[in-house]
C-alpha cells in the first residue's frame, strides 16, 4: 500500500500544476502531440516564436520581463514543447529528435497561420531552430540563438550517467516519482545557479519556471531526448552551411553546459549569415 501511495506522488505533483486559463493560452491538438501554447498578436508586427530549451516552458518568456519588452516590436508565439511543461502528451514512447520537434513546430505554425517568423531559441531549442531552417528553407525571417546546442560534444558518454538512468524504460518511474521531486526541490537553487552561471539566477525563476521542470514525466522525456541528441547533431551539423537565414548567436565559454568553443563559435563560422555576441 505504501509503495502504491509513493508511486502516485509524482502524478499528484504533476496534476497540481494546472495550466493557466487566460485567453492567450490554448491547447492545440496536432497529429503528433497535444500542445499547450501562448499567443499574443500585436497588429502589424511580425511574429517572434520562442523555442525553449531542455525542461523549459512558456513561462521562460511569459513570466519574465521580456514579455513586455518584446511586444514593442513583435507579436509573440511560444509553446511547451511536447514532453515539457503542460504538453506532456506526445506520440510515441521513444525519444524525439530535433527533426521531430521541427516537424511538429511546422505543423503547429501552419495551424496557427503564422508565416515568416523570427525564431528566438534557447539551448536544446537552438538545435530545433537550426533543423527547422534546414528542412524549411526560406520560411524563417531570422534567428536569435541563445547558447544553442549545435554540435556533438566530446567525451565517451553522450550525456551523464544520471540521465542514462533516468531515461530507462524499466527502472526510472518509481525513482522519479518518489525521489526526484523531493531532491529537485532541495537542490533546485544549486542547479539553477549552475545553469545560469556566470549570470545571476533571474528573479522568480524558482517560483515560475522550475516547478514545471520538476515534473517526473517531463524530466524523463527530456532525458530520453538528450541521450540521443549528440548523435542527432552529428547528422545535421555538416549541413549548417546551407542555412541562409540571418542568425545572431549569443554564447559564452563561461557557460559550462553549452560552451561557445564547442557550439556557438563553430556555428557562426559555418553559417553564411551568422554573427556571434559574447
Amino acid at each position: 500500500m505504501s509503495s502504491f501511495f509513493l508511486s502516485g506522488c509524482g502524478f499528484v505533483y504533476e496534476a497540481s500544476l494546472k495550466a493557466p486559463e487566460e485567453p492567450e493560452y490554448q491547447q492545440i491538438i496536432t497529429t503528433r502531440a497535444h500542445t499547450f501554447r501562448y499567443r499574443r498578436d500585436e497588429p502589424g508586427k511580425p511574429h517572434l516564436v520562442y523555442i525553449h530549451g531542455k525542461l523549459g516552458s512558456t513561462n521562460d518568456i511569459v513570466k519574465s520581463p521580456l514579455l513586455d519588452a518584446l511586444k514593442e516590436d513583435f507579436s509573440l508565439f511560444t509553446y511547451d514543447r511536447p514532453g515539457s511543461g503542460h504538453s506532456l502528451t506526445r506520440k510515441g514512447w521513444w525519444s524525439w529528435s530535433p527533426e521531430d520537434f521541427a516537424n511538429h513546430l511546422h505543423e503547429l505554425l501552419e495551424r496557427e497561420g503564422i508565416t515568416n517568423p523570427v525564431f528566438l531559441a534557447h539551448s536544446w531549442g537552438g538545435a530545433i531552430a537550426l533543423n527547422y531552417a534546414l528542412q524549411y528553407p526560406g520560411e524563417v525571417r531570422g534567428m536569435v540563438l541563445l547558447a544553442p546546442a549545435a554540435y556533438p560534444w566530446p567525451g565517451y558518454f553522450s550525456t551523464s550517467v544520471y540521465e542514462w538512468f533516468v531515461s530507462s524504460y524499466l527502472l526510472s518511474d518509481l525513482f522519479l516519482q518518489t525521489v526526484f521531486v523531493p531532491l529537485g526541490k532541495l537542490f533546485g537553487p544549486i542547479a539553477a545557479r549552475a545553469v545560469f552561471n556566470p549570470t545571476e539566477v533571474p528573479k522568480d525563476f524558482l517560483e515560475n519556471v522550475f516547478p514545471l521542470a520538476l515534473q517526473p514525466t517531463a524530466y524523463q522525456k527530456a532525458a530520453r531526448d538528450t541521450v540521443e541528441l549528440r548523435d542527432e547533431l552529428k547528422k545535421q551539423a555538416p549541413r549548417y552551411h546551407e542555412i541562409q537565414t540571418p542568425t545572431i548567436v549569443l554564447s559564452n565559454d563561461d557557460d559550462k553546459v553549452v560552451p561557445a568553443r564547442i557550439h556557438g563559435g563553430p556555428l557562426v563560422e559555418a553559417l553564411p549569415h551568422g554573427e556571434i555576441r559574447y
